[in-house]
């Protein structure tokens, strides 16, 4: 199963200030996984802060998105986030 994560992490920004997210989705109520279709240096910072986290980039997250678009239709963002 795929939830929207609400496991709330955080991390040292580029400036030195703790800042808080939720990573994008949980898989197996165990993996953790991060979304990312542009790499800056805060998003480099999360993934080094938080190495349990995936982070796949939009090169990589093609076939997933496909299989919640498959699952769950094209508005797929609907049944995700409003859970």
């Amino acid at each position: 199963p795929i939830k929207r994560c609400n496991v709330q992490r955080t991390y040292i920004n580029h400036d030195g200030k703790i800042r808080k997210y939720f990573p994008d989705f949980i898989i197996n109520e165990n993996i953790i996984i991060e979304i990312k279709g542009y790499e800056n240096e805060d998003a480099k910072l999360k993934s080094q802060q938080n190495p349990d986290i995936i982070v796949l980039h939009k090169n990589e997250m093609i076939k997933y998105l496909e299989y919640v678009k498959n699952k769950y239709g094209n508005l797929f963002w609907e049944v995700l986030y409003d859970k």
